[in-house]
């Protein structure tokens, strides 16, 4: 049996004889962004901690809401907050 293996892309595709067998795996900054929108999501940590969390700044991450189909929510008292660190 002749086993050949390629990464491409975050898929990992490894061919037994005439079977192959794919897995798709997620890098560390995927896995931080998923947790830190899963946190933010259930109202735990602000856009803000989530954004830090996830090693992206604020706006990026506010655009990956946008691309994710979720919707931004924050208190009268956490945009203030943004708005003075900027």
């Amino acid at each position: 049996m002749v086993q050949y293996r390629f990464v491409l892309y975050n898929v990992n595709a490894t061919y037994y004889g005439d079977k192959m067998a794919v897995t798709t795996f997620r890098s560390d900054n995927e896995i931080k962004l998923e947790d830190a929108l899963k946190e933010y999501q259930s109202n735990k940590i602000t856009a803000w901690k989530a954004s830090e969390e996830a090693g992206i700044s604020l706006w990026e991450f506010l655009d990956e809401l946008k691309i994710r189909g979720l919707s931004f929510k924050t208190s009268e008292e956490d945009l203030k907050e943004m708005l003075n660190e900027l």
